[in-house]
């Protein structure tokens, strides 16, 4: 069994003249971080590995998450992440190693809306609704996939377990 946390970035500023990539976290972003992490650590089984695009906002977003959620999981960057196609994203997580049975991914809209929804095709229920609806700053969606290793890993295996924001928290 793999578990896959696919998290977009928290709420991030827009200041006139920083390139994208370098948007930090507004306060709010902070905060709802840090809640939606601490409903992680209450709910979910530790996190392995913490992947992100590198942009500051989702680096932030993993550093406050892994903090909350898991003391200290480990962080790793993964460029494709920003600005990826979904296809991309599914790349990686087929690219994983499968000594880290639980791992969450912070990257991007529109990517991980599109990727999130793709996986969650088999999905019924609010949450796989709510997912395909929207995919808002700090939601995360969490996938069991019946396999034993990330390689095995495909969209009709997926089992959306949740679907998260900071307003349902």
């Amino acid at each position: 069994m793999r578990t896959l946390y696919v998290i977009r970035h928290a709420k991030a500023m827009r200041p006139p003249g920083l390139a994208d990539y370098e948007r930090p976290l507004e306060v709010r972003g902070r905060e709802d971080a840090a809640r939606l992490g601490k409903w992680l650590k209450a709910r979910s089984r530790p996190v392995d590995l913490v992947v992100h695009s590198g942009a500051k906002r989702a680096a932030e977003t993993a550093a406050i998450l892994a903090h909350a959620w898991n003391g200290e999981a480990p962080l790793t960057i993964s460029k494709t992440l920003y600005e990826a196609e979904p296809e991309e994203v599914m790349t990686l997580v087929r690219a994983l190693s499968d000594e880290d049975a639980a791992v969450a991914i912070v990257g991007h809209n529109p990517s991980f809306h599109v990727f999130a929804a793709e996986l969650a095709q088999m999905s019924r229920g609010e949450d796989a609704d709510q997912l395909r609806a929207k995919f808002p700053t700090c939601g995360a969606a969490t996938f069991a996939f019946d396999v034993d290793s990330w390689r095995d890993a495909v969209a009709r295996n997926a089992k959306l377990e949740f679907f998260v924001f900071p307003r349902k928290l």
